[in-house]
């Protein structure tokens, strides 16, 4: 089966026509995917639309498609935020948001924790990232992305959803009683050398419930990405429901 390349496109674009590729996306079309006229592509806007196109003019400079078809597609039923201490190290961040995103977090929100040596400055480039992420897993709805100067702030904003912080410090509770059934989450990971005590008995404090990454100590870059599949795969996202889950939705069936 040939492969259909996606590229990003602004909001404003029309339902039929003819479109224009960004620079950047252009280049992508020509000097990486190797486009040239004729070969099927998709565009997505980040907010849930995609149009199925054709290219029309490929040059060096500029790209044009003929749009075919639009769809909409409807937001995941699963709402995940990843609120993650600013890491000490860029690239390792940068290496957070692209697989967060590619696993379907809907949003971030970046703290400075206790052990975080600095506030990142890479805060462009991340809608960069997530699109990339997009482009290649196929996503039609881009995370958002939200900075706080601190953990009180970061939780403050995510009220009304199932607030989980992943600890080996406190004994954790099974992932689906902390879930409590919530489509919506949030999940708390520190940064190198983990949350600190008092970080931790404030997100308890504040009716965070702790949560297992497992028994292995985890490099920061690894364990937002697990703690995210975890609660995904939980909500029956990344594959079958759990069989607690299923025995459940049975019994309700019945």
């Amino acid at each position: 089966m040939t492969h259909i390349y996606r590229f990003y496109t602004d909001e404003d674009t029309p339902q039929d026509g003819i479109v224009e590729l960004s620079p950047e996306e252009g280049h992508h079309a020509t000097q990486v995917a190797r486009c040239s006229a004729g070969d099927p592509v998709i565009l997505f806007d980040g907010l849930g639309h995609e149009w199925s196109a054709a290219v029309d003019t490929a040059t060096k400079k500029r790209v044009t498609v003929r749009i075919e078809t639009h769809r909409t597609v409807a937001r995941p039923d699963s709402d995940v935020v990843l609120v993650q201490a600013y890491l000490n190290h860029e690239k390792a961040l940068d290496e957070t948001v692209r697989r967060c995103t590619e696993l379907g977090v809907t949003g971030f929100a970046f703290f400075k924790g206790e052990r975080s040596e600095r506030v990142s400055r890479h805060g462009s480039k991340w809608n960069r990232f997530a699109v990339e992420s997009c482009k290649q897993c196929g996503r039609a709805w881009l995370p958002s992305f939200e900075q706080y100067d601190g953990l009180a702030s970061a939780m403050g904003a995510q009220q009304g959803r199932a607030l989980l912080v992943a600890t080996d410090a406190r004994d954790p509770v099974p992932l689906e009683t902390a879930l409590g059934g919530r489509s919506s989450a949030s999940v708390i990971v520190g940064p190198e050398g983990g949350l600190s005590a008092a970080e931790v008995d404030q997100a308890l404090d504040s009716g965070a419930l702790p949560i297992s990454l497992g028994a292995t100590v985890l490099r920061s870059e690894l364990a937002a990405p697990v703690a995210c599949a975890l609660i995904l795969y939980s909500q029956g996202e990344l594959g079958p429901l759990p069989e607690e889950s299923k025995r459940k939705e049975l019994g309700e069936q019945r």
